[in-house]
């Protein structure tokens, strides 16, 4: 008589392989460079009577507004998409 498929087996039958290391991190990867790239500049400028008080400032920021520079982001990027990486490889 054959046997009964109970909802457990469906389960085992349905069960999916892990997506590869390398997919999480380019993920993280993508991730970083949203939080991290600078793609904008904002300025402030104070002026004063006095002109040797007068100054202005840039910043670079993010997408998400999130102060930054280049060299942030190129150290950042390849480091978050390696420690993904090496957290998620099978062993």
């Amino acid at each position: 008589m054959p046997r009964i498929k109970t909802l457990t087996h469906y389960r085992d039958d349905m069960k999916r392989e892990a997506a590869p290391p390398w997919a999480f991190a380019l993920v993280a990867g993508l991730f970083a460079t949203i939080l991290l790239a600078p793609v904008r500049i904002e300025g402030f400028c104070a002026d004063s009577s006095i002109p040797e008080l007068s100054y202005c400032t840039q910043t670079l920021l993010s997408t998400v507004g999130i102060p930054s520079t280049w060299l942030l982001w190129a150290i950042a990027t390849p480091i978050a998409a390696a420690a993904t990486w090496w957290l998620t490889r099978r062993r």
